[in-house]
């Protein structure tokens, strides 16, 4: 079984899947995981992989087939941004864009509000917002309030339900 040809009907005889819980269960023996046992390990950035024969495959990858019946056309965003929460409401399938529109901002923002960050040569606040891998460039604003609105309105302009402001 190649990682590109597993089908709902193979993954569901491998595994089962609680959409309520977002956990996998195994439904066969291996020497080192027995029936019943959760399935998959927790990475360092908080995403679930699962080993299925050679190959390892993400939770919520497989949560979209298994529920679904096919893979994702892209990717699958995580609407409350917490990679380890594969409850199926909590999946939605998503462009590379749209996915990153609705992360937190980053740990280095310095201003607390994402897309807004001090200009300290001009004293003002720069707004922008990444789209399609190209920074929009939305103005420079002498309030900071004034400045997290513009990005707030413009993201929610672009990216609709997947823009995420805090």
């Amino acid at each position: 079984m190649s990682k590109n040809n597993l089908t709902q009907i193979e993954l569901k005889q491998l595994l089962s899947y609680d959409p309520e819980t977002g956990v996998f269960l195994r439904l066969t023996h291996h020497p080192r995981f027995p029936i019943g046992s959760i399935a998959g390990s927790k990475k360092k950035r908080g995403h679930i992989t699962i080993r299925i024969g050679y190959d390892m495959y993400k939770a919520h990858r497989l949560a979209w087939l298994y529920v679904y019946g096919e893979w994702p056309k892209d990717q699958i965003d995580h609407i409350d941004c917490d990679p380890g929460n594969n409850r199926i409401r909590n999946l939605r399938e998503a462009d590379n864009s749209q996915n990153h529109a609705n992360c937190k901002r980053q740990p280095n923002n310095t201003s607390g509000h994402k897309g807004v960050r001090l200009d300290k040569r001009r004293g003002k606040w720069h707004v922008s917002l990444k789209h399609k891998g190209k920074e929009r460039f939305l103005g420079y604003y002498d309030k900071f309030d004034v400045a997290c609105s513009a990005y707030a309105q413009a993201a929610h302009d672009t990216f609709g339900q997947y823009a995420r402001i805090e």
